[in-house]
């Protein structure tokens, strides 16, 4: 008894991780990366310079980071909330494009205000400027 006992709560321990590890939020895949790539490209946000994003986890929530690369340095990122597999704008300047030139992309979408609490824009803007 004490053996079905013990082997119905490592069950229930396995299960729970399980549950656990499917809930973990991952960084974009690949393939999303090269999607906003390709439509800050299409949409020539940075005709003097070349467009780089880069996806992190930050807090519990997918995010991407995009900005102008240049021999000077790079600019301040634009910051996209990545669910769903859509691009959600964060901060104002990823904002103005999803509202703007973006408004068309069926991948980007305008986040409502005010963003959910767990988002720190200040944090996620850091997280990308610092690499």
């Amino acid at each position: 008894m004490k053996v079905m006992s013990l082997l119905a709560s490592v069950a229930m321990a396995v299960s729970a991780m399980t549950t656990h590890a499917a809930d973990a939020v991952s960084e974009a895949p690949s393939a999303a990366i090269d999607r906003i790539t390709l439509i800050y490209l299409n949409h020539k946000i940075y005709p003097n310079g070349s467009v780089e994003c880069d996806s992190k986890v930050i807090g519990n929530r997918s995010m991407v980071g995009c900005w102008n690369l240049t021999m000077n340095g790079k600019s301040a990122p634009h910051i996209w909330l990545y669910e769903a597999d859509k691009f959600k704008s964060v901060n104002g300047s990823a904002r103005q494009l999803a509202e703007g030139k973006f408004s068309t992309e069926p991948d980007v979408t305008v986040v409502k205000l005010p963003l959910p609490s767990d988002i720190n824009v200040g944090s996620a803007v850091e997280a990308f400027t610092k690499g």
